[in-house]
């Protein structure tokens, strides 16, 4: 699973909560990330905010869905901000899910346990 945010503290907050059931890899922009998936790695799922520096979240989306090798690849969506057409935008690019930050951690979970096929829901059943 990778996770993309340039809050740091949000990637060390998903790193934990998912932490206990996947393998958790985290990067602070979509210009990372993208770099970090063209050296061979595939996760199963991909978790970014909307809003980051040098690549916007629903710009890596674009890309990703465009590619070859990443395009079946789920993307949840993170936002900081109440914005319903930057909500639009991330699911017409390809998103299959988007959540507003704070968001509740256990439907949070629940929703990637979920989307991944992983019975196993840790402490959030």
């Amino acid at each position: 699973m990778l996770v993309i945010d340039d809050d740091k503290s949000i990637c060390w907050l998903l790193e934990k909560l998912l932490g206990k059931d996947f393998d958790v890899f985290t990067q602070t922009s979509g210009l990372k990330a993208l770099k970090w998936l063209n050296t061979g790695n595939k996760p199963d799922l991909i978790i970014s905010d909307v809003n980051m520096p040098q690549l916007s979240g629903g710009v890596f989306v674009e890309n990703l869905k465009k590619s070859g090798l990443f395009k079946e690849i789920p993307v949840v969506m993170l936002s900081g901000y109440d914005n319903e057409k930057e909500k639009e935008k991330a699911l017409a690019a390809g998103a299959i899910s988007f959540y507003q930050k704070p968001f509740n951690p256990e439907v949070f979970i629940k929703e990637i346990h979920e989307l991944t096929g992983n019975n196993k829901i840790g402490n959030y059943a």
